[in-house]
């Protein structure tokens, strides 16, 4: 995983931080939701585990899974 980003209210806008490791993904959640001009936002929030046991979490703007993952979506109809 990589291009988490992190939100510290002492300074403006989110942190980027680049994680070049193999991460044990532990949770995500979030939303994805289609724009009016056909594109999509997707807005993840994960908690994932260093090789050593450490945890990271924050946004995720990117990221490659090598042997999968299983995600529940849940699809919200218009109101």
């Amino acid at each position: 995983m990589r291009n988490l980003c992190s939100y510290d209210e002492g300074t403006p806008g989110f942190e980027r931080q680049v994680v070049d490791e193999i991460l044990e993904l532990v949770s995500a959640e979030g939303y994805i939701q289609p724009l009016p001009d056909g594109e999509l936002r997707v807005h993840i929030h994960v908690a994932a585990a260093l090789p050593s046991g450490q945890m990271i979490g924050g946004h995720c703007e990117d990221a490659t899974f090598l042997t999968g993952a299983f995600m529940y979506l849940h699809v919200i109809e218009e109101v």
